[in-house]
């Protein structure tokens, strides 16, 4: 049988847990819209050069 201390243990760890996946499932958005403005960073240069 659980004790209280232990279940409370195991809610704080999934809630730790799915906040993490919330600020990484966030932070791909970023990276992915930083990887976007690359593309078109690199688009605006090819297009100085010609």
């Amino acid at each position: 049988m659980k004790t209280k201390k232990q279940t409370k243990e195991r809610k704080q760890l999934r809630e730790v847990s799915s906040v993490s996946k919330d600020l990484k499932a966030e932070f791909e958005t970023v990276y992915n819209d930083y990887d976007v403005i690359d593309e078109l960073a690199m688009c605006e240069i090819e297009f100085e050069d010609e």
